[in-house]
């Protein structure tokens, strides 16, 4: 299949689309089979909100939000547990057992026993966390008193919050290791070179929002950008030979439509997902080299989303370039899809 620039049979696409609705009711997990008999796994919590997606691989998936739970899936079945607030903005796992997640005026640690507070800070509003290990944690968010940006870095031994550092409210944090973070946020871009905090000079002409950092290191970051709610961009950065930044932004305007990229995940190998609601068909992919032509993403406007889609994404996580989770506001309440490149593209409607 070639997603660069091959137009996709739209007949064929919806046919293949699951197209369950979450009911208004209690809450169910979809999981789409060929065989006939395949059912709806009852959970006893629902979400209000889906704010986030992270694992480590097709067996260790976790799934947080508003609700007071947190899903996991370990490749054979969902289960669901307590989570240590009725709000989670971010959850960050590093290994079957091992999470952080972040909130309201807090970053809890989930290990073997369950989850636990770790660090708190009165006033504080994290909504977003990056892990390298146990031992070196960064939690990111604003203080909501002041507006200000909030950055929290656990080095092995305490919290240590610089003061000295005025940001505005920061939104979005990747790293590569403790030496290489970057956090993103409003108007503000910056990097932790294991030591100070340097700005990093975008060139934007407008007034931006960063969301969804993502990376391969190496300087390679990639990121979603907006001056508005209703319009979005990715951002690819990079550095060229002489070690200068290099922006590329690649924006979905056709006909009028704003640019609607509102998520990005990022492989180690060449493989880059830019998908919005509106182009969950066949998302624009970006192999290292080429640069996709946008026009064949940007017609899907034109056909509509699935039914029972996301309106917006709000959090995408993959495991590999051929299977991904996204997440977000439908009209039914939040939903979370998945999708297995097979023949048929499969998409599976898990909450």
């Amino acid at each position: 299949m070639t997603w660069k620039h091959g137009v996709i049979d739209r007949l064929a696409l919806v046919a293949v689309l699951v197209t369950l609705l979450v009911g208004c009711g209690r809450s169910d997990i979809y999981w789409r089979a060929d065989e006939i008999g395949d059912g709806a796994v009852p959970f006893s919590c629902e979400f209000s909100d889906i704010a986030d997606i992270h694992g480590t691989g097709s067996g260790n998936v976790r799934v947080v939000g508003e609700g007071g739970c947190v899903l996991h899936f370990d490749g054979v079945e969902w289960s669901e547990e307590p989570a240590p607030a009725d709000k989670l903005n971010a959850v960050h796992v590093i290994s079957d057992d091992v999470a952080f997640a972040v909130g309201a005026n807090a970053v809890w640690k989930r290990s073997s026993g369950g989850w636990e507070q770790v660090f708190s800070m009165p006033g504080a509003e994290f909504v977003d966390v990056w892990a390298d290990s146990e031992n070196f944690v960064v939690a990111v968010g604003k203080d909501t008193d002041t507006n200000t940006g909030i950055i929290a870095i656990y080095d092995g031994n305490d919290w240590k919050h610089p003061a000295s550092l005025v940001i505005p409210s920061v939104l979005s944090v990747w790293g590569e290791h403790p030496g290489s973070v970057w956090v993103g946020g409003e108007d503000v871009l910056l990097h932790f070179d294991g030591t100070q905090w340097l700005a990093e000079e975008t060139g934007f002409e407008f007034e931006f929002a960063i969301r969804n950092l993502n990376g391969r290191g190496e300087g390679e970051l990639w990121f979603h950008v907006s001056s508005d709610p209703d319009n979005g961009c990715i951002v690819r950065r990079a550095v060229d030979d002489e070690g200068t930044s290099v922006f590329q932004t690649f924006c979905c305007q056709a006909w009028g439509f704003p640019g609607c990229y509102e998520a990005v995940w990022t492989s180690e190998g060449n493989d880059i997902l830019m998908p919005c609601a509106s182009s969950m068909g066949h998302p624009p992919r970006f192999n290292g080299v080429e640069v996709f032509d946008p026009f064949n993403a940007c017609i899907d406007h034109i056909f509509g989303v699935p039914e029972g889609a996301p309106d917006r994404l709000r959090a995408i996580w993959g495991v590999s370039a051929d299977e991904f989770y996204v997440a977000g506001p439908a009209a039914s309440g939040p939903v979370l899809w998945k999708l297995e490149f097979d023949p048929k593209m499969n998409w599976k409607k898990i909450y």
